[in-house]
């Protein structure tokens, strides 16, 4: 009896272990402002005419910065898991063997948070009821390390360069780069008209601007009486390949310490309150910032908002503070459209505008042709890694999402492009 007992027990662990290895499990981290391009291609990247079960923390499928998928991928069951909490702090938990919180790895089995697709080569992206608790993460959290990360910028632009990571083998191209990533700079309405005359951004302007935190709006405007309207330099936390991206186009150093603002309250109405309606009353300085997962603090001045999300939702709001100047912000294009169909106004890169028209509550037009050879130079490339020691099946599917986005999925693609660069901020060159 106790060797039957025995066998059984053997038989099961056996079982279960043949269970688990017949799951490949994947969890990306990364980029928040490549989420929507990333989303899209996973879902693509299953098997043909399969159903694939999905869970989101946001009703619209592209703005999803934590994803759940389930679904068959070379006919292998497969997990894919999204923690997009920055192209910086990916890379940083990656290579230092960190741990994010993902969603549950049972997620599927959990009533009115999932929903099944029938995925072709170009499937219906599915909307998500905001009743259905698809805007919270579930109780059951998973906190891993992450084995693949999408990043706006290169490894080498960061201060996480050890041990290098490998880049997605995307067949007939060079390994790791998948598209390209525009972002334009964007500001506030503002109560003063004066503020009209803040069109423009270069590389001088905002060295100061990041530098000091505010300048006089004067130096924009030509104006005299403008010497007492403050201009306040706005932006993303150091986790994020934006805000990297931003500070080395800009040529004050890819990994600088800034000094940036936010809004303290709207019509005395806590930041946390904000609605897309009203004004900033009152700004203040980013404090010092401890944040749990990714792990990291930020000295006075030198925080920033965590996604392009959350910065886009108050770049649209009047800008009414005494002797009213505005807020400045760099976005990705996706996040800076919400803000702008809202209010806020694009500004000029050294002299060339990206938006070539927009309009209160329409999406504004961008012309990348503009990045694409060569007179628009405030973009990156979009890179996907995973270290070198990587399982094999996680590789493949690391290797199919990138080729995905390479090929189809990519907000610019590769193959469009007439002009390079070399390094984050670089010189861009022909390639024709």
């Amino acid at each position: 009896m106790k060797m039957m007992t025995a066998f059984c027990a053997s038989l099961f662990a056996l079982t279960a272990a043949s269970s688990v290895h017949a799951i490949t499990m994947v969890h990306i981290a990364g980029s928040t402002t490549y989420a929507g391009s990333a989303n899209a291609a996973i879902l693509k990247s299953f098997d043909t005419g399969t159903s694939v079960r999905v869970g989101t923390t946001h009703s619209d499928f592209s703005k999803s910065l934590v994803t759940f998928f389930r679904g068959t991928m070379g006919s292998t069951t497969t997990i894919i898991e999204t923690n997009f909490s920055g192209s910086v702090a990916g890379i940083k938990a990656v290579t230092l063997g960190e741990t994010l919180e993902f969603f549950d790895d049972n997620l599927y089995l959990v009533t009115g948070t999932t929903m099944g697709i029938t995925v072709s080569s170009n499937p219906t992206i599915p909307t998500f009821s905001v009743g259905a608790g698809l805007n919270d993460m579930p109780s059951g959290l998973n906190v891993v390390v992450p084995e693949v990360v999408l990043s706006d910028v290169w490894q080498s632009a960061t201060l996480y360069r050890t041990p290098t990571l490998t880049g997605a083998a995307i067949t007939g191209h060079a390994a790791g780069t998948v598209g390209v990533i525009p972002y334009v700079w964007i500001r506030t309405p503002s109560a003063s008209s004066s503020v009209n005359g803040l069109w423009n951004m270069n590389h001088n302007i905002l060295g100061m601007l990041y530098g000091n935190g505010t300048l006089p709006l004067a130096l924009w405007s030509n104006n005299s009486a403008d010497e007492t309207k403050l201009v306040y330099a706005a932006g993303r936390d150091p986790f994020s390949g934006s805000r990297l991206a931003a500070f080395a186009e800009g040529q004050v150093g890819a990994n600088s310490t800034v000094v940036q603002y936010h809004p303290l309250s709207q019509n005395s109405t806590p930041v946390t309150g904000l609605s897309q309606t009203g004004s900033i009353t009152a700004v203040e300085l980013w404090p010092d910032t401890t944040i749990a997962s990714p792990a990291g603090s930020f000295v006075y001045g030198n925080g920033g908002e965590a996604s392009g999300q959350a910065l886009s939702t108050y770049m649209s709001k009047v800008f009414n503070i005494g002797t009213a100047g505005a807020m400045v912000a760099f976005c990705g294009t996706r996040d800076a459209s919400e803000a702008i169909q809202k209010g806020a106004v694009p500004l000029c890169w050294s002299g060339v505008s990206l938006v070539s028209s927009y309009a209160m509550g329409s999406p504004p037009a961008y012309n990348y042709d503009l990045i694409r050879n060569g007179k628009y130079t405030f973009w990156a490339y979009e890179h996907m890694y995973y270290p070198s020691g990587t399982a094999t099946d996680r590789k493949t599917v690391a290797n199919k999402i990138a080729t995905q986005l390479y090929n189809v999925d990519a907000q610019i693609l590769m193959s469009s492009m007439r002009v390079s660069r070399t390094v984050d901020g670089g010189v861009v060159g022909p390639i024709y």
